[in-house]
């Protein structure tokens, strides 16, 4: 398998990234347990994100440096855009207070090891347009990129810099940083109003109170 997996509460869908040299992205039946479809991606599948909204399946590839956009809203899935992004992506991220999708890409040649650059689009009918970039923390590859189930801010593992950064939906400014031992995975628990935080070299979860200053708009 790659580096995520996504459940689609509303259809009783769990999309899987399948890593490998064709790339696929595999489709369960929450309810049965059962396989029921395997979508075609790029080389190196990494990332998958939903957009319930639209009904779309966002799928990063890796080495195929590409973001491809599904239609979900039927079995089989169909591709609705193959977005080239020119480095290689790692995670992907829907954020449905605003209606964007970040992913994580890599520039750094030869090795395309250090995700730095966010690249952030807008999400339609077609597929993704561009909206904009931001230099973030190097969140090594595979750290994870987390939206903010209450209120939308983007947190990301910045592994390569020990810290935990925290971004405004809104303008994308750099809200809080905090301090770990190479952050890598994040969860939410929205009733205790806690985010977790795996720490690879720390051994250890670091457990921080939702980040909410004030409650993001839709754009």
């Amino acid at each position: 398998p790659g580096e995520s997996a996504k459940p689609d509460a509303v259809a009783n869908r769990v999309y899987v990234a399948l890593y490998g040299g064709s790339g696929r992205v595999a489709v369960i039946d929450a309810v049965k347990n059962s396989l029921i479809d395997c979508l075609s991606a790029n080389a190196g599948t990494f990332g998958v994100a939903i957009n319930p909204a639209l009904k779309h399946l966002y799928v990063t590839n890796r080495d195929g440096k590409n973001l491809m956009v599904f239609d979900i809203s039927k079995t089989p899935a169909t591709l609705v855009q193959d977005f080239s992004l020119g480095g290689v992506p790692f995670q992907v991220q829907y954020n449905g207070f605003t209606n964007q999708v970040y992913v994580a890409v890599a520039f750094d040649q030869p090795d395309y090891s250090k995700p730095t650059t966010l690249r952030v689009f807008t999400a339609n009918a077609q597929g993704v347009t561009n909206f904009t970039t931001k230099t973030v923390g190097n969140s090594d590859p595979g750290g994870t990129l987390w939206v903010g189930l209450t209120n939308g801010y983007l947190y990301l593992a910045a592994s390569t810099a020990n810290q935990l950064e925290i971004y405004n939906p809104n303008t994308l400014a750099l809200e809080k940083k905090i301090t770990m031992t190479d952050p890598y995975g994040i969860a939410e628990n929205v009733n205790l109003g806690r985010i977790y935080v795996t720490q690879r070299r720390g051994n250890s979860v670091r457990v921080d109170t939702i980040f909410n200053p004030v409650t993001p708009t839709a754009t």
